[in-house]
């Protein structure tokens, strides 16, 4: 029997990082309920390229749908691992929160979160991972710093105390769910914006430093916080954790988050696997190399051999976006800026 298609083509920019991950998250949220290799992605060619996800199973009207109710089942459930609390440190499963004020209350933390963690399974599990978790095995002196468990994607501003899950993913999905199915698809496709956390204001960070300021739609926000579910955080006994797809910060450049760009449809998990693969922590690293001619040309080579390993997967190129950080040292504000296409 053959098995109906439909194309979503989510209107965006291809240079702005949003948009990939909106494509992504959606992409992940449909596959949950459809089935492993419903959904292939790929970018359009042309002068403006626009992202277009082919699914397999689901019609226009059923991709709002799914949509939809997946965001009710996670912000309906008060009882729901997205909503998990300790009374003085915040959510259990937001990063760069306050630290616990003992070792007594790290315990309970931990013990609370791995506890819950346990039980998650699928994209909710991912998610877990992609987020990080708090650092308690790392210091600078003798501090602990337990935001360095963070995920690099993850760039949720912290000032006023504010926190991933329960300052940004709880309310945007809350704005979601109160959608009808139809809204919810418009927005979306790029139809529509609606920003009602951000309240549509020119300096909106509904859609954290995954984008510019200014207005997101609540949906694509939404499917894009969950695209972070694909790209996993690695944590490295008594030293910073390293994420997926990234390059750090050096006192001679920003840092760095790459995506690769497919120009004919790849499955998403071909995608995760390229995410995860050693050619994109790589592929954008030789300006992290001093000035020495020849460590830098060897660099040169192997980030372009890093490029052509991703090109070889499928992806016709791969783009780099570099990460601005801006504001307080106390609460550091991190932005994807437009992204480039590495040769």
């Amino acid at each position: 029997m053959t098995v109906a298609t439909t194309e979503l083509m989510l209107n965006g920019d291809v240079r702005v990082l949003l948009t990939h991950m909106a494509g992504l998250g959606t992409g992940l949220i449909l596959e949950e309920t459809l089935g492993a290799g419903c959904v292939r992605l790929a970018w359009t060619g042309g002068t403006d390229p626009q992202l277009c996800l082919t699914v397999a199973g689901a019609n226009l009207e059923q991709v709002g749908v799914l949509v939809h109710e997946h965001a009710r089942r996670h912000v309906q459930d008060p009882g729901g691992w997205l909503r998990a609390k300790d009374p003085v440190i915040g959510s259990l499963f937001s990063t760069r929160t306050k630290t616990p004020s003992s070792e007594e209350a790290w315990k309970d933390v931990l013990n609370r979160r791995n506890g819950i963690a346990a039980e998650l399974r699928g994209l909710d599990s991912g998610l877990a991972v992609g987020l990080g978790e708090r650092a308690w095995w790392y210091q600078e002196g003798s501090t602990v710093r337990p935001d360095q468990g963070a995920s690099a994607w993850e760039m949720r501003t912290r000032n006023r105390g504010m926190e991933f899950m329960a300052d940004t993913l709880v309310p945007v999905g809350e704005a979601v769910a109160q959608r009808e199915a139809a809204e919810v698809l418009s927005g979306l496709l790029g139809e529509t914006v609606r920003d009602e956390v951000g309240k549509d204001q020119e300096d909106s960070r509904t859609g954290t430093g995954l984008g510019p300021l200014g207005p997101v739609d609540s949906v694509r926000a939404w499917a894009a916080l969950w695209g972070i579910s694909a790209i996993p955080v690695w944590h490295r006994a008594g030293r910073r954790s390293v994420s997926s797809a990234s390059a750090p910060r050096t006192s001679r450049r920003l840092a760095r988050l790459v995506m690769p760009v497919a120009h004919r449809g790849v499955t998403l998990s071909r995608l995760r696997a390229a995410l995860r693969s050693a050619s994109a922590m790589i592929a954008d690293s030789a300006e992290l190399i001093h000035e020495d001619s020849e460590v830098r040309r060897q660099a040169e080579m192997a980030s372009a051999a890093a490029v052509a390993e991703l090109q070889a997967r499928g992806f016709g190129s791969v783009m780099s976006f570099p990460v601005q950080i801006s504001g307080s040292t106390s609460a550091p504000e991190r932005r994807a800026l437009l992204g480039r296409v590495l040769s």
